[in-house]
């Protein structure tokens, strides 16, 4: 449900949509209280970038 609104939101303010934007709106929405689970390599240089956390060991790679 969040995904799908969190898409909804982006859609409608661009044709193109960054994985910046996705992060930093996702960290807005979640107030940085979510659990991160990334693949090693771009997602999880862009997330620990622009995630803001609140707690350590939010950030889990796999």
């Amino acid at each position: 449900m969040l995904a799908l609104t969190l898409f909804s939101i982006l859609s409608l303010l661009s044709e193109e949509i960054k994985m910046d934007e996705v992060i930093k709106m996702l960290s807005e929405i979640t107030n940085g209280e979510a659990v991160i689970v990334t693949d090693v390599g771009q997602h999880q240089m862009m997330t620990a970038r622009y995630y803001q956390y609140n707690k350590t060991k939010k950030n889990l790679t796999y």
